[in-house]
Protein backbone atom coordinates (compact mmCIF):
# COMPACT_ATOMS: atom_id res chain seq x y z
CA UNK A 1 0.00 0.00 0.00
CA UNK A 2 1.09 3.49 -1.01
CA UNK A 3 1.12 6.12 2.44
CA UNK A 4 -1.77 7.52 0.96
CA UNK A 5 -3.48 4.03 1.21
CA UNK A 6 -2.21 3.40 4.70
CA UNK A 7 -3.67 6.96 5.88
CA UNK A 8 -6.79 5.74 4.62
CA UNK A 9 -6.14 2.48 6.21
CA UNK A 10 -5.58 3.84 10.02
CA UNK A 11 -8.71 6.01 9.89
CA UNK A 12 -11.02 2.99 9.04
CA UNK A 13 -12.18 2.20 12.64
CA UNK A 14 -13.23 -1.18 11.05
CA UNK A 15 -9.60 -2.03 10.91
CA UNK A 16 -9.11 -1.45 14.45
CA UNK A 17 -12.14 -2.84 15.86
CA UNK A 18 -12.03 -7.14 17.15
CA UNK A 19 -13.05 -9.09 13.88
CA UNK A 20 -16.17 -10.75 15.43
CA UNK A 21 -16.70 -14.49 15.37
CA UNK A 22 -12.79 -14.94 14.33
CA UNK A 23 -11.33 -15.66 18.16
CA UNK A 24 -9.78 -12.24 18.47
CA UNK A 25 -7.46 -10.22 16.52
CA UNK A 26 -7.79 -7.22 14.26
CA UNK A 27 -7.16 -6.34 10.60
CA UNK A 28 -4.48 -3.73 11.20
CA UNK A 29 -2.64 -6.00 13.26
CA UNK A 30 -2.50 -8.36 11.03
CA UNK A 31 -1.67 -6.17 8.07
CA UNK A 32 1.20 -5.07 10.29
CA UNK A 33 2.10 -8.65 11.39
CA UNK A 34 2.41 -9.60 7.80
CA UNK A 35 4.23 -6.67 7.26
CA UNK A 36 7.28 -7.05 9.25
CA UNK A 37 7.65 -10.73 8.26
CA UNK A 38 8.52 -9.70 4.69
CA UNK A 39 12.47 -9.26 4.13
CA UNK A 40 11.53 -5.54 2.48
CA UNK A 41 9.75 -4.59 6.32
CA UNK A 42 11.65 -1.36 6.22
CA UNK A 43 10.97 -0.28 3.34
CA UNK A 44 7.13 -0.79 4.15
CA UNK A 45 7.26 0.04 7.59
CA UNK A 46 8.95 3.84 6.79
CA UNK A 47 5.13 3.98 4.69
CA UNK A 48 3.42 3.14 7.48
CA UNK A 49 5.34 5.61 9.89
CA UNK A 50 4.65 8.18 7.31
CA UNK A 51 1.04 7.83 7.09
CA UNK A 52 0.52 7.48 10.97
CA UNK A 53 2.43 11.00 11.30
CA UNK A 54 0.49 12.64 8.79
CA UNK A 55 -2.77 11.50 10.52
CA UNK A 56 -1.20 11.38 13.95
CA UNK A 57 -4.08 14.13 15.13
CA UNK A 58 -6.80 12.72 13.62
CA UNK A 59 -6.36 9.54 15.22
CA UNK A 60 -5.29 10.88 18.56
CA UNK A 61 -8.49 12.66 18.81
CA UNK A 62 -10.84 9.51 18.55
CA UNK A 63 -11.81 8.29 22.24
CA UNK A 64 -11.30 4.46 22.57
CA UNK A 65 -10.57 4.38 25.78
CA UNK A 66 -14.11 3.62 26.50
CA UNK A 67 -14.38 0.51 23.83
CA UNK A 68 -12.57 -2.59 25.13
CA UNK A 69 -12.90 -3.80 21.66
CA UNK A 70 -10.50 -1.47 19.97
CA UNK A 71 -7.28 -0.76 19.60
CA UNK A 72 -5.38 2.53 18.88
CA UNK A 73 -3.82 2.32 15.62
CA UNK A 74 -1.29 4.41 16.73
CA UNK A 75 0.16 1.88 19.20
CA UNK A 76 -0.55 -0.64 16.86
CA UNK A 77 2.14 0.62 14.61
CA UNK A 78 4.93 1.20 17.34
CA UNK A 79 4.09 -2.06 18.96
CA UNK A 80 5.03 -3.60 15.09
CA UNK A 81 8.31 -2.69 15.69
CA UNK A 82 8.84 -5.60 17.69
CA UNK A 83 7.72 -8.16 15.85
CA UNK A 84 5.60 -11.32 16.43
CA UNK A 85 7.84 -12.46 19.10
CA UNK A 86 8.20 -9.47 21.00
CA UNK A 87 11.70 -8.41 19.67
CA UNK A 88 12.50 -5.29 18.73
CA UNK A 89 13.61 -5.33 15.00
CA UNK A 90 16.68 -2.99 14.96
CA UNK A 91 16.50 -2.72 10.97
CA UNK A 92 12.85 -0.39 11.71
CA UNK A 93 14.66 1.88 14.33
CA UNK A 94 15.00 4.93 12.26
CA UNK A 95 10.95 4.63 11.58
CA UNK A 96 9.88 3.79 15.28
CA UNK A 97 12.65 6.69 16.67
CA UNK A 98 10.31 9.08 13.97
CA UNK A 99 7.49 8.39 15.86
CA UNK A 100 8.56 10.11 19.01
CA UNK A 101 10.76 12.40 17.47
CA UNK A 102 8.67 13.69 14.82
CA UNK A 103 4.80 13.40 16.75
CA UNK A 104 2.70 16.16 17.39
CA UNK A 105 3.54 17.99 21.26
CA UNK A 106 2.19 18.26 23.93
CA UNK A 107 2.71 14.95 24.90
CA UNK A 108 -0.43 13.27 25.27
CA UNK A 109 -1.83 9.85 26.76
CA UNK A 110 -0.84 8.29 23.46
CA UNK A 111 3.11 9.48 24.35
CA UNK A 112 2.34 8.43 27.72
CA UNK A 113 1.44 4.83 26.29
CA UNK A 114 4.75 4.49 24.22
CA UNK A 115 7.02 5.94 27.20
CA UNK A 116 5.64 3.28 29.67
CA UNK A 117 5.59 0.31 26.55
CA UNK A 118 8.41 1.21 24.90
CA UNK A 119 10.96 3.94 26.77
CA UNK A 120 13.50 1.73 26.88
CA UNK A 121 13.88 2.07 22.97
CA UNK A 122 12.95 5.33 22.62
CA UNK A 123 15.86 8.10 20.81
CA UNK A 124 15.35 9.83 24.66
CA UNK A 125 18.44 11.61 26.18
CA UNK A 126 18.88 12.44 29.82
CA UNK A 127 17.86 15.49 29.33
CA UNK A 128 14.83 14.90 28.01
CA UNK A 129 13.59 12.35 30.91
CA UNK A 130 14.43 15.39 33.34
CA UNK A 131 11.81 17.40 30.79
CA UNK A 132 9.19 14.82 30.85
CA UNK A 133 9.50 14.59 34.38
CA UNK A 134 8.25 18.12 35.13
CA UNK A 135 5.37 17.31 32.94
CA UNK A 136 2.01 16.77 34.89
CA UNK A 137 1.86 12.91 36.11
CA UNK A 138 4.90 12.03 34.18
CA UNK A 139 7.34 11.73 37.13
CA UNK A 140 6.89 7.62 37.76
CA UNK A 141 7.19 7.44 34.32
CA UNK A 142 9.74 9.66 33.64
CA UNK A 143 12.12 7.43 36.95
CA UNK A 144 10.94 4.51 34.86
CA UNK A 145 12.26 5.60 31.44
CA UNK A 146 15.84 6.13 33.24
CA UNK A 147 15.46 2.70 35.00
CA UNK A 148 14.98 1.22 32.09
CA UNK A 149 17.96 3.10 30.36
CA UNK A 150 19.96 2.33 33.04
CA UNK A 151 20.72 5.41 34.55
CA UNK A 152 20.10 4.41 38.25
CA UNK A 153 21.68 7.63 38.71
CA UNK A 154 19.25 9.92 37.43
CA UNK A 155 16.62 7.51 38.49
CA UNK A 156 17.75 7.75 42.53
CA UNK A 157 17.38 11.45 41.75
CA UNK A 158 14.04 11.91 40.14
CA UNK A 159 13.21 9.48 42.87
CA UNK A 160 14.07 11.52 45.74
CA UNK A 161 12.46 15.07 44.13
CA UNK A 162 9.32 12.79 44.12
CA UNK A 163 9.02 12.07 47.43
CA UNK A 164 10.42 15.59 48.07
CA UNK A 165 7.44 16.63 46.31
CA UNK A 166 5.02 14.32 48.62
CA UNK A 167 4.34 12.32 45.48
CA UNK A 168 2.84 8.83 46.46
CA UNK A 169 5.51 6.41 46.02
CA UNK A 170 3.76 3.13 45.91
CA UNK A 171 5.60 -0.24 46.74
CA UNK A 172 3.90 -1.89 43.20
CA UNK A 173 5.98 0.94 41.06
CA UNK A 174 9.64 0.81 43.40
CA UNK A 175 8.94 -3.01 42.76
CA UNK A 176 8.46 -2.01 38.88
CA UNK A 177 11.60 0.07 39.04
CA UNK A 178 14.08 -2.92 40.47
CA UNK A 179 12.35 -5.06 37.50
CA UNK A 180 13.99 -2.52 35.10
CA UNK A 181 17.19 -2.38 36.68
CA UNK A 182 17.16 -0.16 39.39
CA UNK A 183 19.11 -1.16 42.41
CA UNK A 184 17.75 -3.71 44.85
CA UNK A 185 19.01 -1.97 48.12
CA UNK A 186 17.70 1.41 47.04
CA UNK A 187 14.16 0.27 46.52
CA UNK A 188 14.61 -1.28 49.85
CA UNK A 189 15.29 1.99 51.42
CA UNK A 190 12.54 3.58 49.34
CA UNK A 191 10.02 1.19 50.64
CA UNK A 192 11.20 2.08 53.55
CA UNK A 193 11.03 6.02 53.19
CA UNK A 194 7.46 5.39 51.98
CA UNK A 195 6.34 4.14 54.91
CA UNK A 196 3.75 1.86 52.88
CA UNK A 197 2.13 -0.75 55.03
CA UNK A 198 -0.24 -4.15 54.15
CA UNK A 199 0.75 -7.93 53.06
CA UNK A 200 2.28 -7.08 49.81
CA UNK A 201 4.53 -4.38 51.23
CA UNK A 202 5.61 -6.53 54.09
CA UNK A 203 5.95 -9.71 51.65
CA UNK A 204 8.60 -7.85 49.38
CA UNK A 205 10.79 -6.00 52.37
CA UNK A 206 10.95 -9.12 53.88
CA UNK A 207 12.04 -11.39 50.62
CA UNK A 208 14.23 -8.63 49.45
CA UNK A 209 16.30 -8.69 52.26
CA UNK A 210 16.39 -12.08 52.15
CA UNK A 211 17.87 -11.37 48.59
CA UNK A 212 20.09 -8.91 49.44
CA UNK A 213 21.70 -11.23 52.41
CA UNK A 214 22.06 -13.77 50.03
CA UNK A 215 23.98 -11.37 47.43
CA UNK A 216 26.21 -10.57 50.10
CA UNK A 217 24.95 -7.24 51.62
CA UNK A 218 25.62 -6.61 55.30
CA UNK A 219 22.75 -7.22 58.08
CA UNK A 220 23.24 -3.31 58.92
CA UNK A 221 22.89 -2.36 55.35
CA UNK A 222 19.42 -4.97 54.85
CA UNK A 223 17.85 -4.17 58.09
CA UNK A 224 16.22 -0.95 58.17
CA UNK A 225 13.16 0.25 60.04
CA UNK A 226 10.33 0.20 58.57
Amino acid sequence: MSVAEWEAFLKDRHNTYEIPYHGGGYYLTMALRTLVSRPDCATLYAKVVQATLNCWNELDAVDRDSDKWEIHPIHAVADAAFGTNHFFIEDLRPYFNRLWEESPRPHSNTHRNMALNYGEQLPIKPLEVECLFKLSNWGIIAARIASKKGWNNQAIDLMEQLHKNETELKTSNIVELVKLGFPKIKGLRWIALSQNKGVYTDAVFKRWQQELLEEGFTPQEVFLEQ
